[in-house]
């Protein structure tokens, strides 16, 4: 520890955080455009991915919904080939006001 401490005992200090002469000034402003192109690069990728994305969104809502409708005609089919659907709608209209009902069966 104290050889680090006597190597370092005579170098100047400036504010700006190189030596005076030394090289370190230049390669921090290379690091920070090397970190600015970067960035740049990233940001580029992920506004053209999030225009890729809502460009297939409606056809991902499509495929969602045919999904869903594929597994509702899936349940009401075994739902019929078990005899339970008689029994639903038992349930559905002893559950479900009069008027409405007597509005479906009036016609």
């Amino acid at each position: 520890m104290d050889g680090l401490r006597k190597s370092h005992a005579g170098s100047q200090v400036n504010p700006r955080g190189a030596r005076p002469g030394s090289r370190r000034g230049r390669s921090n402003y290379a690091g920070i455009r090397l970190g600015r192109g970067a960035a740049a690069r990233c940001a580029r990728f992920a506004v053209a991915r999030r225009r890729a994305t809502l460009a297939h969104a409606p056809y991902d809502r499509w495929a969602q919904a045919k999904a869903a409708f594929a597994i509702g005609l899936v349940t009401i089919g075994a739902l019929v080939l078990t005899g339970l659907d008689k029994r639903v709608e038992t349930l559905l209209v002893d559950q479900s006001p009069q008027w409405l009902t007597d509005l479906t069966t009036r016609f």
